[in-house]
């Protein structure tokens, strides 16, 4: 339904908290490290906690560590996350850029 930092974000506060909201009611065991990946174009696969909110209807994704200054984040779900009637989410993939130091914005070239 919606995702924060927005699709193609640039100048993300590198600690920032990834949160995406759900149209229909999900099935908070199916939030696992094997079906949400964050993947940071400097630093690789990166270690995240999750937090699913069943109220909200929201998950809530926790780098460990920050972005690196200008790095390009890629968030990935996979079909393995499900509904709570057990149906599989079609992938769903998108990117956000963290801020540059001494920058105010940054663009895609």
């Amino acid at each position: 339904n919606s995702v924060s930092p927005p699709m193609n974000a640039n100048s993300v506060v590198k600690s920032s908290d990834i949160v995406i909201s759900f149209e229909q009611i999900m099935n908070g065991s199916t939030m696992t490290a094997a079906n949400v990946k964050v993947f940071g174009y400097e630093t690789g696969l990166m270690n995240v906690s999750l937090d699913y909110n069943s109220v909200a209807n929201s998950l809530t994704i926790n780098p460990i560590n920050e972005f690196k200054n200008g790095e390009i984040v890629s968030v990935t779900l996979t079909a393995g996350i499900k509904t709570i009637s057990n149906q599989s989410i079609l992938p769903f993939v998108y990117k956000f850029r963290a801020k540059a130091i001494g920058h105010n914005s940054f663009s895609y070239v």
